[in-house]
């Protein structure tokens, strides 16, 4: 090969070297609405349209879970493909009451047991953990729903 078909590979090597990639930069979600930035800091600089105290009332916290093709509420055990899908419904069985709150990702992943953080109570499914209310819930006696150890 002469110098003169090696000089568009020379530069396009350039190129490619000099321009940062960030093909394969780690993505960060908010644990609230499911939206992406490639740092902390750029994803907690902006309120969230659903932050628990109100439509940007706070700012975006990231979720600290395992990132999947699938995610699951951590109240009632409803899926979803994305962070951002899973939380825009309101949940049936939210702390707050039916319906008075939105679904909030689970972090620990997808398991073949869930076991219910106050009482040990065990179930193949968050759904089916839930749907009962708890005998040790920090609330009192019954005043709460299962809910699952992250």
């Amino acid at each position: 090969m002469t110098v003169r078909h090696l000089r568009p590979i020379l530069i396009a090597a350039f190129l490619l070297l000099a321009v940062p990639f960030s093909l394969d930069a780690e993505k960060y979600y908010c644990r609230f609405c499911g939206n992406s930035a490639t740092s902390v800091s750029s994803l907690t600089s902006s309120n969230c349209s659903r932050h628990p105290h109100g439509a940007y009332k706070g700012r975006h916290q990231p979720f600290e879970g395992e990132i999947s093709g699938k995610y699951l509420c951590r109240y009632c055990g409803n899926s979803a493909s994305s962070i951002s899908s899973l939380t825009s419904p309101k949940c049936a069985r939210h702390p707050d009451g039916d319906y008075k709150g939105y679904h909030s990702p689970f972090k620990g992943g997808i398991a073949d047991r869930y076991t219910c953080r106050y009482c040990g109570n065990r179930s193949s499914s968050i759904s089916s953990l839930t749907s009962s209310k708890c005998s040790r819930h920090p609330d009192g006696d019954y005043k709460g729903r299962h809910l699952p150890m992250e």
